[in-house]
This record gives structure tokens, C-alpha cells and sequence, in this order.
């Protein structure tokens, strides 16, 4: 017989029993929590373990804004301005820093 475990995210294990249709039960019920972004159980991820392996899962929407602002933080970025890579004009043609204004006008004396 299957044992079933309904696991929520910081709460823990909240069924555990050979029972599917129970620890369906249960699955739902905190999936409602989860989605109402309420109490303990607001946000977080839920899932139903069939003998230890996933067999049901809900993901919250804090594991969902996690994922995002991974997502965001491994944009490359530039080293001397740190701006995003995309958007940096430090290597602009028109913002080349490596002229020499005095070396120019040096030259133009002589």
C-alpha cells in the first residue's frame, strides 16, 4: 500500500497516511491557503509525496517571485558602471574616456 505525505512549505508535513483520497483532501485545502497569499501557509509551495517521490505539486507564488529575482540577479553586468550589459554605452564609441584632451592640445602648440 502507497503511503502518502502532504508536505507545505515552511510548515512541514501535515498528512501522512496510506490514504490518497485524504491526502488529496488535504493537498487542496492548502493549496487554498497557499493561493490566498494569507496566514502561514499563504505563498508557499504544497506537495503530495507517493512513497517519497513527487507525485502532486503546487508551486507558491513566493517560490515563484524567488525564481524571478534569480532570474534578474544573473543578468550580466558591467564592471565599471553596473548596469546591466544590455543597457550599459560604457563602451560606446561616443563615451570613449581613453582620449587624451591635454596630449592633444600639447601637440597643437608646437
Amino acid at each position: 500500500m502507497a503511503v502518502y505525505d502532504v508536505v507545505v512549505g515552511n510548515i512541514g508535513t501535515v498528512y501522512s497516511g496510506t490514504n490518497g483520497f485524504e491526502a488529496n483532501k488535504h493537498y487542496q485545502t492548502y493549496c487554498g491557503k497557499s493561493k490566498s497569499s494569507h496566514g502561514r501557509a499563504g505563498g508557499e509551495d504544497v506537495t503530495i509525496l507517493r512513497d517519497g517521490e513527487i507525485h502532486r505539486e503546487y508551486v507558491g507564488s513566493i517560490a515563484k517571485q524567488a525564481s524571478e529575482r534569480d532570474q534578474i540577479g544573473n543578468t550580466p553586468t558591467c564592471e565599471d558602471c553596473g548596469q546591466a550589459e544590455d543597457h550599459c554605452e560604457c563602451d560606446a564609441p561616443d563615451n570613449d574616456d581613453s582620449f587624451d584632451f591635454e596630449s592633444e592640445s600639447e601637440g597643437k602648440a608646437d
